[in-house]
């Protein structure tokens, strides 16, 4: 009998002692040594040995060792078929696995219940019919797992009747099945065929709960999601993540910060989303609360925490304390560099931002559109001009980088801020739709010498309103946002009159 983690491969003289030993290894996350054990003995590798395998590096991500493994192996079984098949499962490639499928029937290979649940979410939408086919001919039409796999299948499809219909030709109904049926009949945004589900649901699950609340806020209901949440029996950290992120997302963020108080464990999902909350708010104080709570929670600054923290200090203002968040995680992905370039620039530390931006493509990590929106920000802060137009260079040359409005509306900044009004209109013109009125709107806002008709509508006085904003001028947002009212009841009247005239720009 095998007990130890390293088993000897020398000790191995049957199949039955290899399979042991793999397994054995997997269990206790030993990857590397079952494969070893796999690969040293090849006299004593069966069928079992082989899926094992496949599923392991299925497990771990590993699609194309295992596709290989696959492909190597002398004889198959339908566990073969089915490791396989979930691998293609696990790295979204349905229409792969639907291939896989159609050839397995070829060789005559009788599908099983697992096959058949494992196919039906693992195949495009569009395939979902044929596989119904499917599950009659090889005569599981009363498996469960079988029929809620056909639930989440026709979701997919978005036929609502289909997925009625799956649900109601289940023999016996399980918190698995009815959780489908929620699910479905809110991401087709059947809200109150989602409620009658749920109030005939025997014993309610967290999924269920959370599919609801999720689906409230996305239609808008946040008062009915925080009766669903304050109602619910059974709540986990996707629960809470999702009603505080409901209120983040429509604005409520004191609200958002008293709930996530108010939650026994979040994971790194809520912290994030109270992070959000705490910058949109500007408290460093919260912000600075709830960082201590992640490091209790010992929780990695993976890219999702680390990105919330950084971007957190930034808006706050302290950004010593987003260059320890960002000295701290466990990764350098792009979205943490981005945070950190933003959160330099955002405090006047241009010369930083374009320094991390440096090391950046130095380290060999491709910079995308946010990225340069990140760093044109900056040099417009810190008055940077000629770094800017560098950057903006190597952005269309270097990184081939596709031009947006955001990226163009960062140089017209820039060139109005130093006073150059020719080079600021002639940016204006290679907005990919034309000259924008948000680019426009923005040079007049920092320059104070570009007239913009009345025409442009609320969206330049949002516009005036949002520049001022990021320069701290709240008596001004409050002006500008008073005249957007007005200017509501009386279109046409101000026409011919500049944007700068009747804002009040200087």
């Amino acid at each position: 009998m095998i007990s130890s983690n390293l088993v000897s491969v020398r000790s191995i003289s049957t199949a039955a002692e290899l399979n042991a030993a793999i397994s054995t290894h997997l269990r206790n996350h030993h990857l590397a040594n079952a494969i070893a054990a796999f690969s040293s003995n090849p006299h004593h590798r069966n069928t079992t040995s082989w899926n094992l395998l496949i599923s392991a590096y299925a497990r771990h991500g590993h699609l194309d060792h295992a596709n290989n493994l696959f492909d190597q192996m002398p004889h198959r079984d339908i566990i073969s078929w089915n490791a396989i098949l979930a691998a293609h499962r696990l790295t979204g490639e349905h229409l792969k696995a639907f291939h896989r499928f159609v050839y397995m029937l070829r060789l005559n290979f009788r599908p099983t219940s697992s096959t058949l649940s494992t196919i039906i979410s693992a195949s495009p939408p569009a395939a979902v019919p044929q596989l119904h086919v499917a599950v009659f001919r090889s005569g599981h039409e009363s498996n469960t797992i079988v029929g809620t796999a056909l639930v989440g299948g026709y979701t997919s499809t978005g036929d609502a009747v289909s997925v009625r219909r799956a649900f109601e030709d289940i023999p016996f109904k399980n918190s698995v099945s009815w959780t489908a049926l929620i699910v479905g009949c809110m991401r087709l945004g059947r809200t109150a065929d989602a409620f009658h589900a749920f109030e005939k649901m025997p014993e309610r699950t967290t999924v269920a709960t959370t599919a609801l609340i999720s689906g409230l806020i996305a239609d808008g209901e946040l008062a009915q999601a925080r009766r669903c949440f304050d109602a619910a029996e059974n709540r986990n950290a996707v629960t809470w993540t999702a009603i505080i992120t409901g209120y983040l997302q429509y604005g409520y963020f004191s609200d958002a910060l008293h709930l996530f108080a108010a939650a026994p464990k979040p994971n790194r999902f809520t912290f994030s989303a109270a992070l959000a909350a705490s910058a949109r708010l500007c408290s460093l104080r919260s912000g600075e609360s709830i960082h201590a709570r992640i490091l209790k929670s010992g929780e990695p600054l993976d890219t999702i925490l680390a990105t919330g923290l950084i971007d957190m200090y930034g808006r706050c203002g302290d950004a010593d304390a987003a260059s320890a968040a960002f000295a701290a995680a466990a990764d350098y992905s792009v979205a943490v560099r981005n945070a950190m370039i933003g959160a330099m620039g955002m405090n006047g530390r241009g010369t930083a931002a374009t320094e991390e931006f440096r090391q950046m493509v130095a380290a060999g990590v491709a910079p995308d559109g946010t990225t340069f929106v990140h760093v044109l920000v900056a040099c417009v802060h810190g008055g940077l001009v000629e770094e800017g137009e560098k950057v903006f260079r190597a952005m269309l040359k270097e990184f081939k980088v596709r031009i947006s409005k955001e990226h163009i509306g960062c140089m017209v900044d820039l060139y109005a801020r130093a006073g150059r009004k020719t080079e600021a209109e002639a940016m204006t013109k290679l907005m990919p739709t034309g000259p924008d009125a948000a680019a426009v709107v923005a040079a007049a806002a920092a320059g104070g010498w570009v007239e913009v008709e009345e025409e442009m509508g609320a969206g330049g006085y949002a516009l005036i309103a949002r520049v001022y904003g990021e320069r701290g001028e709240w008596e001004k947002v409050r002006e500008i946002k008073e005249r957007m009212e007005a200017a509501a009841g009386r279109k046409g009247k101000l026409r011919g009159v500049s944007w700068v005239e009747s804002t009040g720009v200087n």
